[in-house]
């Protein structure tokens, strides 16, 4: 075990084939995850949050390509590896929670034998020990009667049991880090609050890293403890939680912020106009420049990071009006 972060990703850029070349569909990603830390991920839908979540593991779809970054945890450069050396992190020290539990397992199989799997690949247990570690995964997991739900298959659960099932399919390997993209986005309000306490349960009895893929900023208000927001494919604002979504910084994020549903606020939710661009459509400079409320002249040049003003460590946005702001470091 290295010294440091246990996940620090830099430069990372994601390409996709267009008439005109290839297009960053993510662009110069940075992040860091410290160990036992939770990092929400966030930003509206196509902003490139589940391809940054995908590209980890490198399991991003054929048409999209790691051109550039490095993906390093624990110090070893995953983005580099050979794909056999890969296999010894994906599913072992980083394990994935994916959206879609129905899509994600496999439905003419039961789901104790889909969580053996893993059991005989990165633990090397025998069958009876691997029955016995599914049961006991899937009471950690709130499944009720564990023997009897590892017997049926997907179809015969809920979406709430089925995405019980791939976190206990996550939690098998024993991992490290655990990359959750937006697992709780298809379920009820009661049963997203039931495995959002799960994960906080998980996190704190296991000392889990955890990178919490979404959308919706209530839920990582109740689970992060820092966040990168991304729009259209780079990173607007990073910092922590408490800092940005008191101070946020970048009109992006001022934004997500008021879609909010607040009981103690008075005024209807506002939502922002226009859609996040498609890839072959970005504009030049700031990305969120024709959405923005407050663009000016500056903002056809791409921004840097720039970070807070002091008193606020840590957390830095990419925006040209946050740099024409008093005490707003350089």
């Amino acid at each position: 075990m290295s010294e440091g972060p246990l996940l620090q990703v830099a430069g990372l850029t994601l390409t996709v084939p267009s008439p005109r070349g290839p297009v960053a569909v993510v662009d110069r990603v940075g992040f860091v995850i410290g160990r036992g830390e939770t990092l929400g991920l966030l930003g509206e839908s196509g902003c490139g949050k589940t391809l940054t979540a995908l590209s980890l593991l490198r399991l991003l779809p054929p048409a999209v390509h790691l051109a550039a970054g490095s993906v390093r945890f624990d110090g070893v450069d995953l983005a580099a590896l050979p794909e056999r050396q890969l296999r010894r992190y994906r599913g072992k020290r980083v394990a994935m929670v994916f959206q879609d539990p129905a899509a994600a397992l496999n439905p003419v199989l039961r789901v104790g034998a889909q969580v053996e799997e893993v059991l005989e690949v990165h633990r090397r247990l025998s069958g009876a020990q691997r029955r016995r570690e599914v049961a006991r995964l899937f009471g950690d997991v709130g499944l009720a009667e564990p023997e009897r739900s590892a017997r049926r298959y997907p179809h015969e659960l809920s979406g709430g049991q089925r995405q019980r099932v791939l976190i206990a399919m996550a939690l098998a390997g024993e991992p490290e880090l655990v990359v959750a993209d937006e697992p709780t986005a298809s379920l009820d309000v009661t049963v997203q609050a039931q495995i959002l306490e799960l994960f906080r349960e998980l996190r704190q009895r296991r000392g889990l890293s955890l990178l919490w893929i979404g959308h919706d900023l209530g839920v990582a208000a109740s689970l992060c403890d820092r966040v990168t927001i991304l729009y259209a494919g780079r990173v607007a604002e990073t910092g922590a939680l408490a800092r940005v979504f008191r101070q946020p910084l970048h009109p992006y994020t001022q934004g997500l912020l008021a879609a909010m549903p607040l009981l103690e606020r008075r005024a209807p939710p506002k939502g922002i106009p226009g859609r996040v661009p498609p890839p072959a459509e970005l504009p030049e400079g700031c990305r969120f420049r024709d959405r923005c409320p407050a663009a000016f002249a500056d903002c056809a040049s791409e921004p840097a990071l720039i970070p807070a003003p002091l008193g606020s460590p840590g957390q830095a946005a990419a925006c040209w009006l946050h740099a024409t702001r008093p005490g707003a470091a350089t």
